[in-house]
């Protein structure tokens, strides 16, 4: 009989909150979603610099640094109003490298 309330139990919990599947799809769903959005904004980042042909790059891009370049400082500016993008670009790997940054450039050409 404990079994039978357990199933049961269990089966109730399903019908609310879906599959174990449909919770990880619509979760996939979601980081796929966030991805996207982070990855347009850093190429409507890469295509103002480059649009306004100012450089990418700051002679100086360290922590401490005031001016860390154009593109990082766009990215913080951006940073300071979109949490989302906040939580990504402070990501080790955030595509501020200038190896990423080229190869954004050639996709958009």
């Amino acid at each position: 009989m404990y079994g039978l309330c357990i199933k049961w139990s269990a089966y109730q919990k399903t019908k609310e909150t879906g599959s174990v599947y449909s919770q990880i799809s619509s979760q996939h769903s979601l980081i796929v979603e966030s991805n996207k959005k982070y990855m347009k904004m850093l190429v409507d980042i890469v295509l103002f610099v480059s649009c306004q042909r100012i450089g990418f790059k700051g002679y100086d891009e360290t922590k401490d640094s005031l001016n860390q370049g154009n593109f990082k400082e766009l990215c913080k500016l951006l940073a300071k109003s979109n949490e989302e993008f906040r939580k990504k670009i402070n990501l080790k790997t955030n595509y501020s490298n200038h190896i990423i940054q080229a190869e954004l450039i050639n996709m958009l050409l």
